[in-house]
């Protein structure tokens, strides 16, 4: 199953779990150093005020194994564990899992290294499964990268676009799933800054 279509049925399975009455629960984080207490990946993500007229909940949020982290791709997983990867964190938020158009997944993730120079030699190293660089940046978000994915379900399109940016010792990635035209490197943009803006409130005045 492409790895997009895979995102998906997960937010679906989160989805009906909590209208069924259930909660969907995140497996818990590989042992790990722990982060610093001011410093921990859910303080990080994106909240539901993050994301207004986007979509309208939110799915599932909880913390991130090693292996979750790397997207259960050995390479990756060598990359955080040789740099100094603390824990991970994931939060989601979605409309209908029966609706094929509009937003349909936005993905909020955030990695906590050690130290800034683990985080940025792990940064060469991590990608979204599934997408492809393209090139370009974001307004706010110099040294970030952007990945793409083009697909479609039952003959309609979806794209996924992502920026993966680093912060200190936090190396942060956004996700936007939906229809083209509907999703923009503009919406990409103003969704992730607010993120770096969190991410940026969390770290110590002066970090890089």
């Amino acid at each position: 199953m492409p790895a997009v279509h895979l995102r998906l049925a997960v937010l679906a399975g989160a989805i009906l779990l909590i209208f069924g009455g259930g909660a969907a629960r995140a497996r818990p984080a590989a042992s790990a150093a722990p982060a610093p207490a001011s410093l921990t990946p859910a303080t990080l993500l994106l909240r539901t005020s993050d994301v207004p007229g986007l979509v309208k909940y939110e799915a599932s949020s909880g913390a991130l194994s090693l292996w979750e982290s790397a997207e259960r791709e050995n390479r990756q997983r060598r990359a955080l564990r040789q740099n100094g990867w603390l824990e991970g964190a994931l939060r989601t938020f979605g409309q209908s899992p029966t609706s094929l158009h509009g937003v349909l997944v936005i993905e909020s993730r955030a990695f906590i290294f050690a130290d800034a120079t683990g985080a940025r030699a792990a940064f060469t190293e991590l990608a979204p499964s599934g997408l492809h660089r393209v090139a370009g940046t974001l307004p706010g978000l110099p040294g970030g990268r952007i990945y793409a994915h083009l697909d479609s379900i039952n003959g309609v399109a979806e794209l996924a676009l992502t920026v993966q940016f680093r912060q200190a010792n936090v190396i942060s990635r956004v996700m936007i799933v939906g229809t083209p035209g509907t999703i923009t490197r503009a919406n990409l943009a103003a969704t992730s800054v607010r993120q770096a803006a969190r991410v940026a409130q969390a770290l110590p005045a002066g970090a890089v």
